[in-house]
């Protein structure tokens, strides 16, 4: 069992950009997050009980854990003088999320995957055309929750475990409301750095598992 400490970099996408009545939306620029959390990881045969040629070896890692971000969306509409004026919306949410992932081992070297549920505790909006620059509730545009996948790669040095993973959605991350009439999707690049505390055998009927 361990702690972790990550930085994410995320980036809002669209199902489309033409909205109709000369209105458009675009991906904005990457917002940057932060997430603490704490992990457990059960791996299989120790050292002593592997075949002397043996050298994949599988795991499986249960992470809880706090973030926050956001991401940014430019909303654009085609003035009567032909000109453009650019919303830039950003924003701002906070989480909690479960990751369950499946690690394939070679060496120190790891492959890690699997599914991730994410349940947001705030969601915010603001619009740099707004006087005020406070975030407002989000309403749908971003879902209470949505399921998710995780998939990278990792390097395990003694009790450290540094791994860049990708995550996006493969449910719907939000949906279309009467100002904005499209779904966001949402794709993150991760850096994370997991610190081992200590390990733990199993019971004797567990033989060969441990945390």
């Amino acid at each position: 069992m361990g702690l972790n400490l990550g930085l994410i970099g995320k980036r809002y996408t669209v199902s489309q950009n033409y909205l109709g009545n000369s209105s458009f939306v675009r991906q904005g620029e990457v917002n940057y997050g932060t997430r603490v959390g704490m992990q457990a990881s059960l791996n299989s045969l120790p050292e002593r009980y592997k075949p002397r040629n043996y050298r994949l070896d599988h795991g499986l890692m249960l992470e809880i854990a706090a973030s926050n971000g956001g991401g940014n969306i430019d909303f654009i509409e085609m003035q009567p003088d032909d000109s453009f004026l650019t919303a830039k919306l950003n924003y701002r949410t906070w989480q909690g999320e479960l990751n369950i992932l499946y690690q394939a081992k070679i060496d120190n070297f790891q492959l890690l995957m699997g599914p991730s549920f994410t349940y947001h505790t705030y969601r915010g909006v603001r619009n740099n055309l707004k006087s005020s620059t406070e975030f407002v509730f989000t309403q749908k545009q971003i879902n209470d929750y949505y399921v998710g996948i995780d998939f990278g790669i990792g390097y395990r040095y003694e009790k450290l475990l540094i791994a860049t993973r990708y995550h996006t959605n493969i449910k719907a991350f939000g949906e279309e409301t009467k100002s904005i009439p499209i779904a966001y999707n949402n794709h993150q690049a991760r850096l994370i750095i997991s610190y081992f505390l200590y390990k733990k055998k199993l019971r004797k009927k567990y033989r060969g598992l441990y945390i």
